[in-house]
This record gives C-alpha cells, structure tokens and sequence, in this order.
C-alpha cells in the first residue's frame, strides 16, 4: 500500500463579525475515524501513522 486516507467526521464552527464576514474557523474531530487504501476499501489504522493537526485557514482580510 502506497498510501492511505484518514476521514476523520466532525464539525466546522465558523464566526461571523456584524457585517457578516466570516473572522475565524475551526474543525472540531469527532470520534469516528474511518481508513482507507488507495482504492478506498477500509483497513484497520496503521499503528505508525505520523498525526496531523486539524489547522484550518483563517479567513484573510476580516478587518481585525
């Protein structure tokens, strides 16, 4: 196997300032976590997987 796909569910929180412009985001993980192969069938999660934070990209220009 070449590589592998993690999908991680959750929910994305978006803040909005009065004009309605978004400001700041962020992902929130849940527990349910899925893995697949290349082809996307499921596998079990490799043990030595190197973890990846869930940063998201601010808004640019929010004015603050």
């Amino acid at each position: 196997m070449k590589e592998f796909t993690k999908i991680t569910s959750g929910c994305v929180y978006q803040y909005f300032n009065e004009d309605g412009k978004c400001v700041r985001q962020k992902f929130v993980g849940d527990d349910i976590v899925e893995f697949e192969d290349e082809n996307g069938g499921r596998i079990e999660p490799p043990f030595d997987y190197e973890y990846q934070l869930f940063d998201m990209v601010q808004p640019v220009g929010n004015g603050l």
